[in-house]
């Protein structure tokens, strides 16, 4: 039997058998279980992942050096990158207004 602190489900649960206290408690925190400790969403994990791996390729850390080609990217990308950035991102630009 799960418990919740000390005592028991069904006493939390007032009197509640274990499967219906299981099943009050699955789905009140369904959805809590697919975000993490800062309320992201994991599909929402998915894109921010995407989006950080446009702008920083390969395995980059913050303690990670940036290569000339990734440097001349973000600072003189110009009309190509623009329109590549436009074709992978736009929803995610819109979803936000």
């Amino acid at each position: 039997m799960k418990e919740f602190g000390r005592f028991p489900w069904r006493n939390v649960l007032h009197g509640r058998t274990t499967t219906e206290a299981e099943a009050i408690y699955e789905a009140k925190h369904a959805e809590k279980r697919s975000e993490d400790r800062f309320g992201i969403s994991t599909k929402q994990r998915v894109k921010i992942n995407e989006i950080l791996a446009y702008w920083y390729p390969g395995n980059w850390d913050r303690h990670s050096s940036v290569s000339p080609d990734v440097q001349e990217k973000w600072f003189f990308g110009g009309p190509n990158v623009d329109r590549e950035i436009t074709d992978k991102f736009a929803g995610e630009l819109r979803a936000l207004d």
